[in-house]
């Protein structure tokens, strides 16, 4: 194993210990503007464990970041896209934008920013 290997097994055993199980929903699919639908869509989705943060006062600029917008630390594995849903217990939220923290390539693990 390697340093940032390492790094991710302990990631992934903090977020198993003190966080929760998270699922993340993605559709897939060719959006048709003459009907308003997406006929040919697929679902799909996995779970994975992951901690929510409240962002602090001084994050919120109330553009990027909006009063009420979430931060999900996601273990490595699946990465999450824009517009994917997440529900942690019994709350959904959107993803808006997220970063994949991987030092030297190997990935730790996921920062999600999540919108209601």
């Amino acid at each position: 194993m390697t340093f940032y290997s390492d790094m991710a097994a302990t990631a992934r055993g903090l977020l198993t210990r003190f966080g929760q199980t998270v699922t993340v929903a993605r559709t897939a699919g060719t959006f048709d503007p003459v009907t308003g639908t997406t006929p040919t869509a697929t679902a799909s989705s996995f779970t994975g464990k992951g901690a929510i943060f409240d962002y602090e006062t001084r994050q919120i600029d109330g553009t990027s970041i909006q009063a009420g917008d979430k931060l999900l630390l996601l273990e490595a594995g699946n990465a999450p896209q824009i517009n994917d849903t997440v529900t942690i217990g019994n709350i959904t939220m959107q993803v808006v934008s997220f970063s994949t923290l991987a030092p030297a390539g190997e990935v730790v693990m996921y920062d999600v920013q999540l919108r209601s």
